[in-house]
């Protein structure tokens, strides 16, 4: 679920953490800012999560992301 492009600056990334089977989540956003010459500007997160809870945490994370009109 990870893209490096601009229409989609999107890296989620689900890993292992530790050999008893825990699992964390990373999310970066990437966007390109103008002021008076481009900036890239990126805001992450890393959290751990129950693997009970990994196809829940899947659906909510690609409705949360679903193609939508923009808002103006």
């Amino acid at each position: 679920m990870s893209s490096l492009s601009d229409d989609s600056p999107l890296d989620f990334e689900i890993f292992s953490v530790g050999s008893l089977g825990h699992l964390a989540v990373r999310a970066t956003l990437r966007r390109i800012i103008y002021v008076e010459e481009l900036h890239p500007s990126t805001v992450s997160i890393s959290l751990a999560f129950d693997p009970g809870t990994l196809r829940q945490a899947l659906e909510d994370f690609r409705e949360l992301f679903a193609d939508r009109p923009a808002r103006i």
